[in-house]
């Protein structure tokens, strides 16, 4: 790609991450009406359009202008949607109301509440800040155009201005999730998936697919004058990031910029039916979107299965949820908080790729984790219990390395004194301010267990084998 384009596509997508915020959202259990109540005020700083005149943007100027935007997008697609889109308009109080039935959906899911539990267990989201103020620090930018598979609808929020560039430019990006939507039907290609790892794998391709389409879009239609306003477009959009966790910008960044690098590589392969082969045939782990040769190798690889046991009929523990994370969710893990970067207007990948976190993740070869607690409640006592399978052992040492130093930057085993290394077959009880971790390796795997107490370690204990 040349640097104008990537250029261009790195500045905007973190853009597109952020509008798009409610179909990745990572929570738990937060107060709906906080949420709401933040939705409705990041909704009313924006300003609504005008039509040229005193009057406000009518709804048959939104129409007419998704009518213009559909038909351009249907020529670089190459496909129909079979049907004319005519938009929902919202005002205020509406986007309010759909999105918050959306969210609170979302959030009774149990893969979401797992991921939640992961992340904030790992202090790779912070313990002590409601998650609705997360929301709110993702939310300083504009909410525009969306495009609902269930209702097979697309909407635009009236206070979003659609006649300028940057709005014309999102709504290719979600009507070309409509033409996805009629041709793959998306709630079969992305719910219902085996495991959280697949779930992100599939979601990479339909937003990369989505970004490349916007990309061309663009490429066609944007004019010097817009490109020009996307530094200042870029900042004002992402003002929130800095006090936003950098693990949860850089999961919404991810399905976006890795995807669309992912949808590229197919392309240089199979230049006349890329798009049929990865929503035919997809991608089954995100290894397979950050390594796109592992997708294209004949044959494909494949994930190692990795088993987990169960916890015992009398164990106080009762297991959540069981899932495979995948390489992606392992190098944020172990990447330090201080090592991710800093999302600006001249950054031309932001991916988080620090070099020990991310070799060791690349070694991954399959996993499982557990999330098990106290009653089978969630808002008790929980504990993580994580099986991972490795390359060979020079893999399962980079990984242990890697482990032993994301340990040692976690406020859980601050002025504790970690050990150097994971012998082989030895195993390792560290016991920090709140949480012990146990490890137990072996040539090309590693079972650990996360708990706050001995009655969740030994629970997770059990599950050690299958």
């Amino acid at each position: 790609m040349k640097t104008a384009a990537k250029l261009r596509v790195v500045t905007i997508v973190a853009l597109i991450a952020l509008i798009t915020w409610t179909t990745s959202a990572v929570a738990q259990t937060p107060s709906t009406d906080d949420i709401l109540s933040r939705i409705q005020g990041a909704l009313q700083r924006q300003t609504p359009p005008t039509n040229g005149t005193e009057g406000e943007t009518t709804d048959e100027e939104y129409t007419r202008l998704v009518h213009q935007i559909q038909s351009q997008t249907e020529r670089i697609w190459g496909r129909s949607a079979g049907r004319v889109l005519n938009p929902i308009v919202l005002d205020i109080e509406q986007a309010t109301e759909m999105i918050g039935e959306m969210l609170a959906e979302e959030l009774e899911k149990p893969e979401i509440i797992a991921i939640e539990a992961f992340w904030r267990t790992f202090e790779l989201i912070p313990r002590d800040v409601p998650i609705e103020q997360m929301f709110q620090d993702l939310m300083e930018g504009q909410l525009g155009g969306l495009y609902n598979p269930e209702t097979k609808d697309l909407y635009v929020i009236d206070t979003f201005d659609t006649r300028g560039f940057m709005g014309k430019f999102i709504l290719s990006h979600e009507i070309t999730h409509a033409l996805q939507d009629a041709h793959f039907d998306l709630l079969e290609f992305y719910r219902n998936q085996p495991s959280l790892d697949t779930m992100k794998a599939r979601h990479a391709v339909l937003e990369g697919d989505a970004t490349i389409s916007m990309m061309e879009w663009a490429s066609q239609h944007a004019t010097p004058a817009d490109l020009l306003s996307m530094g200042s477009i870029f900042s004002d959009h992402t003002a929130g990031l800095d006090n936003a966790p950098p693990a949860l910008v850089q999961d919404l960044l991810f399905s976006y910029i890795v995807g669309m690098q992912f949808c590229q590589a197919v392309m240089t392969r199979y230049p006349n039916d890329w798009r049929r082969r990865v929503f035919e045939d997809p991608p089954t782990t995100t290894r397979h979107i950050i390594h796109p040769q592992t997708y294209l190798a004949d044959p494909r690889e494949m994930p190692r299965k990795v088993s987990l046991g169960t916890p015992s009929a009398d164990s106080q523990f009762k297991e959540l949820h069981r899932t495979d994370m995948g390489e992606w969710n392992l190098r944020l893990f172990l990447t330090p908080p201080d090592s991710f970067p800093t999302i600006g207007p001249l950054t031309f990948d932001p991916i988080v790729k620090e070099p020990a976190s991310t070799r060791a993740a690349e070694g991954l070869r399959g996993d499982k984790m557990s999330l098990i607690a106290r009653n089978g409640d969630a808002s008790e006592e929980v504990a993580i219990v994580w099986k991972l399978a490795f390359a060979d052992a020079d893999a399962t040492n980079r990984f242990s390395n890697a482990l032993l130093r994301r340990m040692g930057k976690m406020d859980n085993f601050r002025r504790v004194t970690l050990p150097t290394s994971i012998p082989t077959g030895m195993p390792q009880e560290i016991s920090g301010r709140e949480y012990t971790a146990f490890v137990l390796r072996s040539r090309d795997q590693v079972f650990l267990v996360y708990a706050s107490s001995d009655e969740g370690l030994a629970a997770g204990k059990e599950l050690l084998a299958p």
